[in-house]
Parts: C-alpha cells; sequence; structure tokens
C-alpha cells in the first residue's frame, strides 16, 4: 500500500480527478488540501506555485495505472509520487484492498 501525492494545478477540478479515480477502481481513498505553495529556486529566484494536493491510499501496484490515467487525462508534468504505507491497523488494511483493483 501507498500514500500517492498529486500536485493538482489549480487550474484543473481535484473533485472531478478523485471520482474518477474511484470510479476507475484505482484509489481507495483521497483527500484534498486547497491552496498549496510551493516554493522552489529557479534562476537564482524564489517561485511560488499554488496547488490542490490530493493525498490518495491504494495499492503499490496501481501506481502506473494511476499515473498513466493521469497523464492521458490532464497531462503529464503533473507531480506525482508515492510513499510507501509501511504499517497499519487491519481494518485499513483490507479497506485498500477491497476498494481498489485487484
Amino acid at each position: 500500500m501507498v500514500n500517492v501525492l498529486i500536485y493538482l494545478k489549480t487550474d484543473y477540478d481535484p473533485h472531478r480527478l478523485v471520482e474518477q479515480l474511484l470510479h476507475e477502481g484505482l484509489i481507495a481513498k483521497a483527500t484534498i488540501d486547497f491552496d498549496n505553495k510551493s516554493y522552489q529556486m529557479e534562476n537564482d529566484e524564489i517561485v511560488v506555485r499554488h496547488y490542490n494536493v490530493l493525498t490518495i491510499q491504494t495499492r503499490s501496484m496501481l501506481f502506473t495505472k494511476l499515473e498513466q490515467f493521469v497523464e492521458q487525462e490532464y497531462e503529464s508534468s503533473i507531480p506525482i509520487y508515492s510513499l510507501p504505507i509501511t504499517q497499519s491497523n487491519s481494518w485499513f488494511d483490507n479497506y485498500v484492498r477491497n476498494q481498489t483493483k485487484k
């Protein structure tokens, strides 16, 4: 199992993406954090970007399918990464396994 973070540009509707991923069986659960500010250096200047960050729980084996879906429906330059869920209680483990594609 993994947590997947998607940094969705504010031009896109995060609710729509969550609904699409749920209907496709690619995720078990999602939360959305609106107006996240991201800071990074570019050409010796600080650049601030605004995102809606989706934090999603799914099976690790579905990461590639999830990534491909986002690239096809939106664009390939959307930052997406995963963090392993190394421990969880049995309820959550079963929930993720039963809510996603096999």
